[in-house]
């Protein structure tokens, strides 16, 4: 019997250091490239990279080849559709930013109504290492300011929202003009840790949550 309890409660701590932990999402979109992982105990969990057979080495190695030639038969056309563009992109980005910004009190209101589910969640959620690297580009001085305070006001504003909901831990936030810049640059990371318990424990209570609704929405068809 005492050894029972006493693997019992072994059984208990580990659980309790377990739930006490953090999953780590990292995502960031640098020089051009997407990357994303899915961290426990710094080990990478997601994605994971899968052994390939010399078959598929080979299949891999044409198709890059095959793909090389296509990206060098479009890259005049390229060139010509990225010269019109990197004068616009900064800009309208920072007008999506504006909209997503502006409808963020509505979002917090209606996050607010909710039951506590979302506050359990974000209790174990915090937002850290956000990095951006932003530089407009554009010959008008006057255009590349104005683009550059939107942007500047865009993201500082989208980042005082999220801090209402999680905590939000900068690292460097830097926007810059660049009028001599050929184009603009848009750099961006950050590090999302859950707590695996206040993440668990929200799963749990949304399932229920649902169930419970699905159930009675079926009751009422039933009924009609």
């Amino acid at each position: 019997m005492k050894i029972f309890l006493i693997i019992l409660l072994i059984l208990i701590l580990i659980l309790a250091i377990i739930m006490r932990t953090s999953l780590v999402v990292e995502a960031e979109f640098w020089d051009g490239k997407f990357q994303w992982a899915v961290k426990y105990f710094g080990f990478k969990i997601f994605p994971r990279k899968e052994k390939e057979t010399d078959e598929e080495e080979e299949a891999r190695k044409k198709a890059e080849k095959k793909q090389k030639k296509e990206e060098n038969k479009r890259k005049k056309k390229e060139e010509k559709a990225a010269e019109k563009r990197k004068r616009l992109w900064p800009d309208r980005l920072a007008r999506k930013l504006e909209e997503l910004w502006e409808n963020a009190d509505m979002v917090s209101d209606i996050l607010a109504a909710s039951p506590g589910l979302f506050r359990r969640l974000a209790k174990g959620m915090t937002l850290d290492r956000v990095e951006t690297d932003i530089v407009i580009a554009n010959d008008d001085a006057a255009d590349c300011a104005i683009t550059y305070g939107r942007m500047q006001i865009a993201i500082q504003n989208l980042l005082a929202q999220l801090g209402r909901a999680i905590r939000v831990k900068r690292k460097k936030i830097a926007i810059a003009c660049d009028f001599a810049a050929d184009k603009s640059v848009f750099n961006a990371r950050g590090r999302l840790k859950l707590r695996i318990g206040s993440t668990l424990w929200a799963a749990l209570c949304f399932g229920c949550h649902y169930l419970w609704h699905s159930r009675k929405m079926a009751k009422l068809t039933q009924n009609r």
